[in-house]
């Protein structure tokens, strides 16, 4: 913006760009490039297409068969696995917080937030514009009930629902794992046994995830919709969850057999109907708990 007000004003030229002066020759600039491909992103395979493009084009006899062999480095990319992965994950993160066959569902506007989390901190900077009220203790108005890690839902009143905030790395409890040998869909929170809902806190990404243990849909739904109003993105889920599954395979597995552990934990997953869509197990995959992008 300096520089166009500067030409504006008379002060500066502009450049013409078929007049400047030639760069530099720099005969290592394909394999310095390859080289720092290789070393920061060894496994992606568009970029090194990009540069045997351009490679191409310098060393092509016409420039008809650089253009014909531009295209067919290009054809290569539109074919390529990675590029149907990254669709896939764009569509994913469009609407995982919707459960499916809820509509008309609307936001939760009197919401306690009972105990202390960072979390807390962040949805209170975006409640005013979203037109929702915090308070730190919960009353015959509260909808909906937020609670730290430790606290006990019995300090809500009957009529709201509860939701149960869980780190990621919180150890699943004996009950937890018996409901998942009994095929058992009952709610069964590690702290908090009695809450509807709890929102599993991703530790990277963008998402978190908000199980249904045993809350109606619609009101996982406002929930949901509470939450993104309130600036926290959210997957929504059914018990027992997806996150700490995952987490507990990746942790369980060599280090070079993580990839495969999380394949076939979310093939388990998926079997077990824990998610609504399967593209969110591989959401949360890619965004919590660095499964490859691409």
């Amino acid at each position: 913006l300096a520089a166009a007000r500067a030409v504006l004003a008379g002060e500066q030229t502009t450049r013409i760009t078929g007049q400047l002066p030639a760069p530099d020759a720099d005969p290592q600039a394909m394999a310095t490039m390859r080289a720092q491909l290789e070393s920061s992103v060894p496994e992606l395979f568009s970029p090194f297409r990009i540069v045997e493009a351009i490679d191409a084009c310098t060393q092509a006899a016409s420039l008809e068969e650089g253009l014909r062999q531009e295209r067919a480095l290009f054809l290569a990319c539109m074919d390529s696995p990675q590029r149907a992965g990254l669709i896939h994950l764009f569509f994913a993160a469009r609407n995982p917080h919707l459960v499916p066959g809820v509509e008309n569902a609307a936001l939760f506007t009197q919401l306690a937030l009972i105990g202390e989390h960072p979390l807390f901190d962040t949805l209170q900077q975006a409640a005013q514009r979203a037109g929702i009220t915090l308070t730190p203790t919960a009353d015959a108005n509260t909808e909906l009930c937020l609670l730290a890690p430790g606290v006990d839902a019995s300090t809500c009143p009957g009529q709201a629902v509860t939701l149960a905030l869980r780190p990621l790395t919180a150890p699943i409890s004996a009950a937890i794992d018996a409901a998942i040998d009994k095929d058992i869909d009952e709610h069964i929170d590690t702290d908090l046994p009695s809450a509807s809902l709890s929102l599993v806190l991703a530790e990277h990404g963008a998402f978190h995830e908000l199980v249904n243990h045993h809350a109606s849909a619609l009101d996982q739904q406002r929930a949901a919709l509470t939450l993104k109003a309130l600036r926290a993105s959210v997957v929504v889920t059914r018990s027992p969850g997806v996150l700490s599954t995952l987490h507990d395979a990746a942790a369980q597995a060599p280090a070079q057999g993580t990839q495969t552990a999380l394949e076939q934990a979310s093939l388990d997953l998926a079997q077990q109907g824990a998610c609504y869509r399967e593209s969110d197990i591989d959401l949360l995959s890619v965004e919590a708990l660095g499964y490859p992008r691409h």
